[in-house]
């Protein structure tokens, strides 16, 4: 690790039914910080105890910091060279002008409010809903494309990937499936054929958890379930397709060349699954309420049965996301705070 050169505090998502997505992926980010650039981090989170764990675990700091004035607090307290902003119940506009006196530089990942126009960078997958984005009058620096998709694995890091002689589906629906859609996606896949193994993801966020495992096990013979597991590479690296709630999930499973079918939880979940099929790495399926369990259960028969198609969607995903946007965010936050730094050095 290289010494410190600056301060990042970093406000996330996670937690209960947040999840742990955001999370992960803002801990990649604080990793090529600390790792890469010699830029210490820590957290301000917003949600509850449970996605504290991995953050620390990771070596930061980290605390629970809910509300606007507690985040402007902090950092007016702290100071930090940067602030990256990445959550869906973050200050407004007015309260991240204030927030940016107090920092040299601010960040915001897949913001699409206009907290962004706030901001001195905002980065973006190619998504629908970012591309429209006006900027007008702005001072930041918008950067859109895959290769600024910031992921919470590695899938470099993980074992190369091996075909089992039984094919494998992986179906994943968040930490907390609020929506009940693994139970509701087993008794879809129930009227399918068992020439394949389906593994669903009991998330750890899930109410009656141990129940609902115990109910798709006894459901049929080829369902098996998998608890208790806050790291997912392994599975990714063995499935030959996914079904899955669309979220961050979504990008980790293009990277390590799993191909996906993604049912949202509202329209903008499902605009994103749409550009993910535009791109060739899997199905959108549209908004989960608005599709019957006879297009669930087709669509995964359609592609477990179409071994072609899934390469041409695994070539898609390796293309698009090649793991390195955490590093390649913090090396473009670094040269600019570095940068905005040196007038004020020259100046002293």
């Amino acid at each position: 690790m290289l010494s410190s050169t600056g301060l990042a505090l970093i406000h996330c998502d996670g937690g209960g039914e947040l999840g742990h997505g955001h999370v992960r992926r803002m801990v990649a980010l604080a990793q090529a910080l600390r790792d890469r650039e010699g830029i210490a981090a820590s957290f301000a989170l917003n949600g509850s105890d449970d996605a504290l764990i991995p953050i620390r675990q990771a070596g930061f700091e980290a605390r629970v910091c809910s509300t606007p004035n507690g985040l402007g607090a902090l950092v007016w307290a702290q100071k930090p060279d940067l602030l990256v902003l990445d959550s869906r119940h973050g200050p407004s506009r007015e309260q991240a002008d204030a927030l940016r006196r107090d920092c040299v530089l601010m960040a915001a990942i897949d913001e699409p409010s206009d907290l962004r126009l706030s901001c001195d960078f905002a980065y973006y997958p190619p998504m629908p809903q970012a591309m429209a984005l006006g900027w007008a009058g702005a001072r930041t620096v918008p950067r859109i494309g895959w290769e600024w998709a910031l992921l919470g694995l590695n899938p470099h890091l993980t074992p190369a990937r091996g075909f089992a002689t039984r094919p494998t589906l992986l179906v994943t629906m968040g930490g907390s499936d609020p929506n009940s859609l693994t139970q509701r996606t087993a008794q879809a896949l129930a009227s399918l054929d068992s020439t394949f193994r389906i593994r669903f993801v009991i998330g750890g966020g899930m109410k009656h958890a141990g129940q609902v495992a115990a109910g798709i096990v006894a459901m049929k013979n080829n369902f098996e379930t998998v608890e208790g597991a806050d790291d997912l590479s392994t599975e990714y690296a063995a499935a030959e397709l996914a079904l899955c709630a669309f979220g961050v999930t979504a990008y980790e499973l293009a990277a390590f060349g799993v191909p996906a079918i993604y049912l949202g939880l509202a329209t903008d979940h499902a605009l994103s699954g749409a550009a993910f099929q535009a791109a060739g790495m899997g199905v959108s399926l549209g908004i989960a309420e608005q599709v019957t369990d006879t297009e669930i259960s087709g669509a995964v028969r359609d592609l477990m049965h179409n071994a072609a198609r899934r390469r041409d969607m695994r070539g898609a995903g390796l293309a698009a996301m090649n793991g390195g946007g955490a590093a390649r965010i913090a090396a473009d936050l670094a040269q600019a705070l570095k940068e905005e730094k040196a007038p004020l050095k020259a100046a002293r």
